[in-house]
């Protein structure tokens, strides 16, 4: 009995013990402050909205744009107490940024990657001897009285035919996923009207067809060859007229490939030019917008802060979309409000950074 005693004051001794500090800690805030601070956080929240709604409508945000029930524009008021106002921005700047890093990373993907397995034509077509399994061809040569190098020679003008096409097949294929890579970048950016990007992928379709039909004219020399019903000067004369024409298509297609990544990077390039143009232009009127409406947080102290975070108008280095940060203090923002700097003025004061906080401008 007397160790369950001494259990139980162990365990209930702390118990009193914190509730008496904390009932020191509040001896000193009376009824009336708790009240009146709960009513200035109120306040500052409904002031802090009131903000929010008012810059909206300055920059033309619609906050009924919705996707999935979500807002993709508007902006969010945060009230950190003794700390400022955080807003989030949703802009259609972020979806004009979006589109231009997809467009930008599909198009890396398809240079940069690997055109395949380059011997995954040849595994899937290869036709030579296996011990399981004797081959007609080999054994009619045998009942025949042919020699062994005939045969060696037959299966060597096959091999090398084969070899033939896999390299051409794999460098127009290679071409013509660059053309496909390139014609996307420009629909996903907007520049080609509908009757040229139909123009382009028909020009795409029938390069395609082409070499799948310089295939099919390789596949049967081959299957001549091995057969033995094409040799000599005559399989030459087949064969060189295949690979003109294979070498005509592979220099036709890099060609074209290489005019449609031209013009969707220049394309890319001036979609660029004009976001960044956007976004400073939307900087310059959320400047004037805070200029404007930031009467409305006569709740907030000078030496409050205020920082917007607007969302997917910065990228990382791998292409990324991020948010981006403006934060400067109310007290700057209300000089500015009383025409003591200019909107000029207030943006000089602002510190920019990223997501991964790496300061560009204190």
């Amino acid at each position: 009995m007397s160790r369950f005693r001494s259990f139980y004051l162990w365990n209930f001794a702390p118990r009193v013990l914190n509730g008496f500090l904390l009932w020191v800690l509040l001896l000193p805030v009376s009824s009336d402050e708790l009240i009146a601070a709960a009513n200035e956080i109120t306040e500052a929240q409904t002031d802090a909205e009131s903000f929010s709604r008012a810059l909206g409508r300055s920059l033309e945000l619609n906050q009924g744009n919705e996707i999935f029930g979500m807002s993709t524009e508007g902006v969010s008021a945060t009230y950190l107490h003794n700390q400022g106002l955080l807003l989030e921005l949703r802009t259609p700047l972020a979806r004009s940024r979006n589109i231009l890093n997809i467009s930008s990373l599909g198009s890396r993907s398809i240079v940069n990657g690997v055109a395949g397995n380059p011997f995954s034509e040849f595994s899937m077509r290869n036709k030579f001897p296996v011990a399981e399994t004797e081959p007609t061809a080999e054994r009619d040569d045998l009942d025949r009285g042919l020699a062994s190098t005939e045969m060696v020679e037959r299966l060597y003008d096959g091999l090398t035919i084969r070899m033939t096409s896999i390299e051409y097949s794999l460098v127009v294929r290679a071409a013509l996923q660059r053309a496909n890579a390139a014609i996307q970048s420009m629909h996903e950016i907007g520049v080609l009207n509908e009757p040229d990007e139909l123009s382009l992928w028909d020009e795409v379709g029938d390069l395609g067809s082409q070499l799948s039909q310089n295939v099919e004219k390789f596949q049967s020399i081959e299957q001549r060859a091995e057969a033995g019903g094409l040799s000599g000067a005559d399989l030459i004369a087949e064969t060189d007229v295949v690979i003109a024409s294979m070498e005509s298509l592979k220099s036709y297609s890099a060609s074209f490939a290489q005019d449609l990544l031209t013009r969707s990077a220049e394309a890319e390039k001036g979609y660029n030019a004009r976001w960044d143009a956007d976004l400073k232009a939307f900087e310059k009127r959320m400047y004037a917008g805070l200029c404007e409406h930031v009467g409305l947080l006569s709740s907030f102290s000078g030496s409050e802060y205020l920082t917007l975070q607007v969302l997917g108008v910065s990228k990382n280095v791998n292409g990324f979309a991020q948010d981006k940060f403006y934060s400067f203090g109310l007290r700057e923002a209300r000089r500015c409000a009383d025409g003591e700097i200019d909107v000029e003025g207030l943006g000089q004061t602002v510190v920019e950074y990223t997501d991964v906080s790496s300061l560009r401008r204190w």
